[in-house]
């Protein structure tokens, strides 16, 4: 593969999706974290964290969901963002 900004582009895309096939590994309560089928699944938080370069999190909360109306409130982020496990960082 060569190393341009499209193949580490779609390399990083592949492996948060892996990530997202396996959420157990990621969560800090495995088996009760990212169990549930939300917006703010866990390959969405990791693309919406890469992608964050809002000052607020609003702001970056609705550029991500492009200003819809189920758009995941700041609290909903940060309960999701404090759902990641430490441990592998």
């Amino acid at each position: 593969m060569k190393y341009t900004a499209e193949g580490l582009r779609d390399t990083l895309l592949s492996m948060i999706e892996e990530m997202g096939d396996h959420p157990e590994r990621y969560a800090k309560n495995p088996g009760k974290d990212f169990t549930r089928r939300r917006s703010l699944t866990l390959p969405a938080l990791m693309k919406l964290i890469l992608t964050m370069d809002e000052k607020s999190v609003w702001k970056g909360l609705l550029g991500y969901f492009g200003n819809e109306i189920d758009t995941p409130s700041v609290a909903a982020r940060a309960k999701r963002y404090f759902s990641l496990s430490r441990k592998n960082a």
